[in-house]
Protein backbone atom coordinates (compact mmCIF):
# COMPACT_ATOMS: atom_id res chain seq x y z
CA UNK A 1 0.00 0.00 0.00
CA UNK A 2 1.11 3.28 -0.70
CA UNK A 3 1.20 6.34 1.88
CA UNK A 4 1.02 10.16 1.72
CA UNK A 5 2.36 11.07 4.93
CA UNK A 6 5.03 7.95 5.92
CA UNK A 7 7.17 6.17 4.20
CA UNK A 8 7.85 2.01 5.25
CA UNK A 9 10.61 -0.39 5.03
CA UNK A 10 11.12 -3.58 5.59
CA UNK A 11 14.86 -4.76 6.71
CA UNK A 12 15.30 -8.01 7.60
CA UNK A 13 13.36 -9.35 10.73
CA UNK A 14 11.94 -5.53 11.77
CA UNK A 15 10.76 -3.11 9.94
CA UNK A 16 10.90 0.80 9.89
CA UNK A 17 7.52 3.29 9.73
CA UNK A 18 8.60 6.75 9.24
CA UNK A 19 6.80 9.24 10.26
CA UNK A 20 6.55 12.38 7.21
CA UNK A 21 10.50 12.24 7.11
CA UNK A 22 10.42 15.21 4.67
CA UNK A 23 8.00 17.59 6.14
CA UNK A 24 9.50 19.64 8.95
CA UNK A 25 8.09 19.17 12.38
CA UNK A 26 5.40 16.38 11.59
CA UNK A 27 2.63 17.80 12.63
CA UNK A 28 -0.30 15.29 13.32
CA UNK A 29 -3.19 14.92 11.34
CA UNK A 30 -5.92 12.09 11.42
CA UNK A 31 -4.93 10.85 7.97
CA UNK A 32 -1.44 10.87 8.94
CA UNK A 33 -2.07 8.93 12.08
CA UNK A 34 -4.66 6.30 10.45
CA UNK A 35 -1.24 5.66 7.84
CA UNK A 36 0.85 5.16 10.78
CA UNK A 37 -1.43 2.64 12.69
CA UNK A 38 -2.15 1.11 9.37
CA UNK A 39 1.74 0.13 8.69
CA UNK A 40 2.06 -0.80 12.21
CA UNK A 41 -0.45 -3.54 11.87
CA UNK A 42 0.68 -4.39 8.25
CA UNK A 43 3.75 -5.30 10.44
CA UNK A 44 2.33 -6.78 13.04
CA UNK A 45 0.66 -9.22 10.80
CA UNK A 46 3.86 -9.98 8.51
CA UNK A 47 5.46 -13.33 9.58
CA UNK A 48 9.14 -12.07 8.59
CA UNK A 49 8.77 -9.11 10.98
CA UNK A 50 9.72 -9.22 14.82
CA UNK A 51 10.21 -5.73 15.31
CA UNK A 52 8.87 -1.98 14.20
CA UNK A 53 10.57 0.42 14.39
CA UNK A 54 8.91 4.23 14.42
CA UNK A 55 10.86 7.41 13.61
CA UNK A 56 10.57 11.04 13.09
CA UNK A 57 13.10 13.19 11.63
CA UNK A 58 16.16 15.01 13.19
CA UNK A 59 13.75 18.15 13.86
CA UNK A 60 11.19 16.29 15.49
CA UNK A 61 9.52 12.98 16.27
CA UNK A 62 5.67 14.70 16.05
CA UNK A 63 4.87 17.71 16.71
CA UNK A 64 1.49 17.43 18.07
CA UNK A 65 -2.22 17.53 16.28
CA UNK A 66 -2.09 19.83 13.07
CA UNK A 67 -4.13 23.05 14.65
CA UNK A 68 -5.16 23.66 11.09
CA UNK A 69 -6.99 20.67 11.83
CA UNK A 70 -7.97 21.42 14.99
CA UNK A 71 -9.32 24.77 14.21
CA UNK A 72 -11.34 23.59 11.32
CA UNK A 73 -12.74 20.73 12.91
CA UNK A 74 -13.37 22.78 16.44
CA UNK A 75 -17.56 22.74 15.95
CA UNK A 76 -17.32 18.98 15.64
CA UNK A 77 -14.40 17.95 18.26
CA UNK A 78 -16.62 14.99 19.66
CA UNK A 79 -16.40 13.59 15.79
CA UNK A 80 -12.45 14.00 15.85
CA UNK A 81 -12.06 12.47 19.53
CA UNK A 82 -13.62 9.51 18.39
CA UNK A 83 -11.55 9.02 15.54
CA UNK A 84 -8.35 9.64 17.39
CA UNK A 85 -9.47 7.41 20.15
CA UNK A 86 -9.96 3.98 17.79
CA UNK A 87 -6.44 4.77 16.38
CA UNK A 88 -5.18 5.07 19.82
CA UNK A 89 -6.65 2.12 21.13
CA UNK A 90 -5.55 0.54 17.82
CA UNK A 91 -1.92 1.01 18.39
CA UNK A 92 -2.10 0.11 21.83
CA UNK A 93 -3.05 -3.28 20.81
CA UNK A 94 -0.15 -4.09 18.07
CA UNK A 95 1.62 -7.41 19.34
CA UNK A 96 5.28 -7.66 18.35
CA UNK A 97 7.82 -4.65 19.92
CA UNK A 98 7.57 -1.25 19.17
CA UNK A 99 10.38 0.64 19.30
CA UNK A 100 10.31 4.66 19.07
CA UNK A 101 13.60 6.44 17.82
CA UNK A 102 13.04 9.99 18.62
CA UNK A 103 14.89 13.05 18.20
CA UNK A 104 13.67 16.77 18.31
CA UNK A 105 10.25 16.97 19.56
CA UNK A 106 7.66 15.34 20.52
CA UNK A 107 4.96 17.61 21.67
CA UNK A 108 1.16 16.37 22.39
CA UNK A 109 0.01 13.78 20.54
CA UNK A 110 3.65 12.91 20.21
CA UNK A 111 4.79 12.28 23.53
CA UNK A 112 1.78 9.66 23.24
CA UNK A 113 2.43 8.15 20.14
CA UNK A 114 6.58 7.83 21.48
CA UNK A 115 5.26 6.32 25.18
CA UNK A 116 2.93 3.98 23.25
CA UNK A 117 5.51 2.24 22.21
CA UNK A 118 7.73 -0.31 24.49
CA UNK A 119 11.33 1.35 23.84
CA UNK A 120 12.08 4.64 23.51
CA UNK A 121 15.95 5.16 21.93
CA UNK A 122 15.99 9.26 22.10
CA UNK A 123 18.56 11.80 20.91
CA UNK A 124 20.01 14.18 23.30
CA UNK A 125 17.81 16.61 21.28
CA UNK A 126 14.43 15.33 22.17
CA UNK A 127 12.23 17.92 24.13
CA UNK A 128 9.11 16.44 25.30
CA UNK A 129 5.77 18.64 25.54
CA UNK A 130 2.22 18.30 26.34
CA UNK A 131 0.78 21.98 25.96
CA UNK A 132 -2.99 20.97 25.19
CA UNK A 133 -4.30 22.85 28.24
CA UNK A 134 -2.89 26.03 26.37
CA UNK A 135 -6.23 25.24 24.39
CA UNK A 136 -8.64 24.26 26.60
CA UNK A 137 -8.62 21.00 26.43
CA UNK A 138 -7.07 18.48 28.47
CA UNK A 139 -3.67 15.95 27.18
CA UNK A 140 -3.80 13.13 24.75
CA UNK A 141 -5.91 10.10 24.96
CA UNK A 142 -5.00 7.80 27.97
CA UNK A 143 -2.28 10.01 28.31
CA UNK A 144 -2.89 11.72 31.33
CA UNK A 145 -2.97 8.76 33.31
CA UNK A 146 0.33 7.15 31.96
CA UNK A 147 2.50 10.22 32.42
CA UNK A 148 0.99 10.10 35.98
CA UNK A 149 2.18 6.50 36.26
CA UNK A 150 5.07 7.13 35.46
CA UNK A 151 6.62 10.45 36.39
CA UNK A 152 4.20 10.73 39.43
CA UNK A 153 1.37 12.88 39.87
CA UNK A 154 3.15 16.18 41.32
CA UNK A 155 5.98 16.07 37.48
CA UNK A 156 2.49 15.04 35.36
CA UNK A 157 0.82 18.44 36.80
CA UNK A 158 3.54 20.39 36.19
CA UNK A 159 3.65 19.24 32.48
CA UNK A 160 0.37 19.35 31.64
CA UNK A 161 -0.84 22.42 33.69
CA UNK A 162 2.56 24.74 33.28
CA UNK A 163 3.21 23.52 30.03
CA UNK A 164 6.69 22.44 31.21
CA UNK A 165 9.04 21.15 28.99
CA UNK A 166 11.34 17.98 29.50
CA UNK A 167 15.05 17.42 27.92
CA UNK A 168 15.83 13.82 27.12
CA UNK A 169 18.04 13.60 30.52
CA UNK A 170 15.31 14.36 32.84
CA UNK A 171 12.83 12.24 30.60
CA UNK A 172 15.65 9.03 30.78
CA UNK A 173 15.98 10.14 34.71
CA UNK A 174 12.29 9.19 34.98
CA UNK A 175 12.24 6.15 32.88
CA UNK A 176 9.96 7.85 29.89
CA UNK A 177 13.10 7.30 27.82
CA UNK A 178 15.16 3.76 27.70
CA UNK A 179 18.23 5.37 26.63
CA UNK A 180 19.87 8.71 25.21
CA UNK A 181 22.66 8.25 22.27
CA UNK A 182 23.79 11.28 20.38
CA UNK A 183 21.94 12.31 16.77
CA UNK A 184 24.26 10.88 14.91
CA UNK A 185 24.30 7.84 16.47
CA UNK A 186 20.28 7.44 17.18
CA UNK A 187 19.15 5.38 13.76
CA UNK A 188 22.15 3.35 13.60
CA UNK A 189 21.74 2.25 17.41
CA UNK A 190 17.67 1.33 17.10
CA UNK A 191 18.54 -0.41 14.04
CA UNK A 192 21.21 -2.29 16.58
CA UNK A 193 19.33 -3.19 19.27
CA UNK A 194 16.14 -4.07 16.80
CA UNK A 195 18.26 -6.67 15.23
CA UNK A 196 19.63 -7.70 18.47
CA UNK A 197 15.98 -8.62 19.90
CA UNK A 198 15.02 -9.91 16.55
CA UNK A 199 17.13 -12.76 17.41
CA UNK A 200 14.99 -13.85 20.07
CA UNK A 201 12.07 -16.20 18.82
CA UNK A 202 9.17 -14.24 17.91
CA UNK A 203 6.90 -15.75 20.78
CA UNK A 204 9.44 -14.75 23.59
CA UNK A 205 9.49 -11.28 22.47
CA UNK A 206 5.60 -10.92 22.40
CA UNK A 207 5.39 -13.19 25.52
CA UNK A 208 7.85 -10.72 27.63
CA UNK A 209 5.83 -7.89 26.09
CA UNK A 210 2.46 -9.12 27.30
CA UNK A 211 3.82 -9.94 30.69
CA UNK A 212 4.87 -6.32 30.96
CA UNK A 213 1.98 -4.64 29.16
CA UNK A 214 -0.82 -7.15 29.85
CA UNK A 215 -2.38 -4.75 32.72
CA UNK A 216 -1.19 -1.37 31.54
CA UNK A 217 -3.06 -2.04 27.91
CA UNK A 218 -6.47 -2.35 30.23
CA UNK A 219 -5.34 0.82 32.01
CA UNK A 220 -4.82 2.57 29.02
CA UNK A 221 -8.05 2.03 27.19
CA UNK A 222 -9.90 2.75 30.23
CA UNK A 223 -8.20 5.95 30.48
CA UNK A 224 -8.65 6.75 26.48
CA UNK A 225 -12.61 6.31 27.38
CA UNK A 226 -12.53 8.45 30.58
CA UNK A 227 -10.36 11.43 28.34
CA UNK A 228 -12.80 11.33 25.44
CA UNK A 229 -15.45 11.67 27.42
CA UNK A 230 -14.08 14.85 29.76
CA UNK A 231 -13.13 15.71 25.79
CA UNK A 232 -16.28 16.40 25.08
CA UNK A 233 -17.96 17.58 27.93
CA UNK A 234 -14.91 20.61 27.79
CA UNK A 235 -15.66 20.56 23.68
CA UNK A 236 -19.55 21.45 24.62
CA UNK A 237 -18.74 23.86 27.51
CA UNK A 238 -19.71 27.72 26.94
CA UNK A 239 -16.29 28.31 28.72
CA UNK A 240 -14.21 26.41 26.08
CA UNK A 241 -15.49 28.07 22.63
CA UNK A 242 -15.47 31.69 24.73
CA UNK A 243 -11.41 30.36 25.73
CA UNK A 244 -10.97 29.84 22.20
CA UNK A 245 -12.43 32.82 21.12
CA UNK A 246 -10.42 34.90 23.36
CA UNK A 247 -7.38 33.10 22.26
CA UNK A 248 -7.87 33.28 18.44
CA UNK A 249 -8.27 37.08 19.45
CA UNK A 250 -4.42 37.60 21.60
CA UNK A 251 -3.06 35.30 18.40
CA UNK A 252 -4.44 38.03 15.57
Amino acid sequence: MEYKFIQTEAKGEFAIVNINPTQGFNLLTKEMMAEIVDAIENFDHDDAVKVIILKGNDKSFCYGIDMQEFNREVNSLPQLWDVYRDLFVRLNRIKKLLIAEAAGYAIGFGVEIMLNCDIVIAAESLCLAVPEASLGIIPGMGLSKTLEKVIGKGKAMDMMLCGRAMIAEEAESVGLVSRIVPLKELARETEKTASKIAELPLSTIIAIKENISSLAKAEYESGIDETVERKRLLAASPEFHEYLSLLGHANS
